[in-house]
């Protein structure tokens, strides 16, 4: 370098004038080349990492104007994305299904998808002793959840609370209540679902295993049977319900099994006797006598078998006493005080189930009764006890109603005795309205069409009035009542 710039001075010597462009480059070898070529490497990524941080910015801030929920990528470290209102925060660990030990290894440690079921099924705008007293009355995110499904078929608040100490009662009520939030979305089994279910599992293996016997044991395995039975795991389902027997019997009968877990293991029992068509297998005994319906005499520890021969003399008698029943329970669901009626739900579903055992074994004069006995086992699962209606157990409820009906489809719809055809017009609307929300509706529709030609019906509002007369329910039969119409019209 100093050699080059020492000739480009000394330009009198003229056989050592430099030369601007070398022939040959590679003679210079130093730690500069002179004249290099331009470069093509990348530009160092500085600048660009901090255009797509501004970027990012810039987006994040968009979506913030634009009223969407701003959610970081990659795993969810932070559960307070789930708890906007400090809910979980603000509230003691062990009312939440977690121990106030704070070494204690479920200490509500859950992950967002558990997070997003209690969401589900918790109220908002309510105190603690509210929540944990009257559990899935109002979605927090206002949804489309039924209300009622803890209240009347797994027994609200307090199973939840009494979950606290209970690790497999615990995942058994989110694995039911992940199930009902699948059905009424069209989802599958997420892994919410089957996290729960393989805890619960694991949980009651345990106990179990340990000989450890106790009420909440209990009613996780009932809450479990319920569950496949309204998934449409029916074997399965049965396998679980003759352990559960077993499990009944070592504590000592269903009257050993105190509180809100004798409720659980009782509407297990009528889900397996819907399932297989059959008399319930617990004797259902009243929480109290203030609960007692009038219309059926009270004496609960008497046997199934003494009960249906002695107590009610007829089928027409016991078909009476239903209908009655579920009329009252329906104008207090319209009232908005079915809570009162909770235990009478229980009540009159076991004389269902024990009616139902009765016309199925061929007494005389009853036979015609078959079909109205689904249907009002379909309105008490759907209209009372809101049940998801794509549920596997409605669906078999369904198959079996339109056998029944299609078999005394030869005989005509009009009949001399007014009540037994206004009622099969009450029975072909209940299928129709259960089969609505499965697709299945077409058989229905064309009955009910043939039903109103044949009979001659003036208006849809004549039989708009006959079905209130008969049973009636205001929000789950107008809105089908109207689909109906609908589909009349075409």
């Amino acid at each position: 370098m100093k050699d080059y710039f020492w000739k480009r001075r000394n330009l009198e010597i003229p056989d050592q004038t430099p030369i601007d462009q070398p022939t040959n480059p590679s003679l210079y070898k130093g730690r500069f080349r002179l004249n290099a070529q331009p470069s093509k490497s990348k530009p160092k990524p500085v600048s660009k990492k901090t255009n797509s941080r501004y970027k990012a910015s810039n987006d994040a801030a968009d979506r913030a104007q634009k009223g969407r929920i701003v959610m970081p990528r990659g795993p969810i470290t932070d559960p307070s994305i789930y708890d906007p209102d400090g809910f979980f925060a603000s509230t003691p660990v062990g009312l939440l299904g977690g121990s106030l030990d704070p070494f204690d290894s479920f200490a509500l440690k859950l992950k967002p998808e558990s997070l997003k079921l209690i969401y589900y099924c918790t109220p908002d705008e309510r105190s603690i002793t509210e929540l944990l007293a009257d559990i899935g009355t109002e979605l927090i995110d206002k949804q489309s959840y039924s209300k009622d499904f803890l209240d009347l078929n797994v027994g609200g608040g307090y199973c939840l609370f009494d979950a606290r100490e209970h690790r497999a009662l615990f995942h058994s009520i989110l694995y039911l209540v992940a199930l009902d939030f699948n059905l009424r979305r069209g989802f599958t089994d997420d892994i919410g679902c089957l996290y729960h279910s393989s805890e619960a599992f694991r949980l009651i293996n345990a106990q179990i295993r340990n000989d450890i016997i106790e009420d909440a044991t209990i009613a996780a395995v009932a809450l479990v049977a319920a569950k496949e039975n309204l998934g449409g795991m029916f074997g399965l389902s049965n396998m679980h319900m003759q352990g559960l027997k077993y499990m009944v019997d070592r504590r000592g009968g269903i009257a050993k099994v105190q509180g809100i877990h004798r409720g659980v293991v009782t509407w297990a029992d009528f889900c397996n006797s819907t399932v297989w068509n059959c008399p319930p297998q617990f004797p259902y005994l009243t929480p109290s006598k203030a609960l007692e319906d009038p219309l059926f005499p009270p004496n609960p520890l008497e046997p199934v078998e003494s009960l249906s021969l002695h107590r009610l003399f007829t089928v027409e008698q016991d078909l009476s006493a239903v209908v009655q029943s579920l009329c009252k329970i329906s104008a207090a669901k319209d009232a908005n005080a079915h809570k009162k009626e909770a235990n009478r739900v229980y009540d009159v579903e076991y004389r269902l189930h024990l009616l139902h055992s009765r016309v199925s074994n061929n007494e005389p004069a009853s036979k015609d009764m078959l079909s109205l006995c689904v249907a009002l086992n379909v309105y008490l699962y759907l209209a009372i006890r809101e049940l998801p209606a794509k549920a596997q157990l409605i669906r078999r409820l369904i198959d079996r109603l339109q056998t029944r009906l299609q078999a005394d489809s030869t005989e005509r719809f009009i009949s001399s005795d007014e009540q037994k055809q206004n009622w099969k017009l009450w029975t072909l609307f209940i299928g129709y309205g259960a089969a609505l929300e499965n697709g299945r509706q077409e058989w229905f529709t064309q009955a009910l069409r043939a039903a109103y030609i044949e009979a001659e019906y003036r208006d849809m509002e004549q039989i708009r009035g006959i079905l209130k007369e008969l049973l009636w329910q205001d929000s789950w039969c107008e809105h089908y009542f109207n689909k109906l119409r609908e589909e009349l019209a075409r």
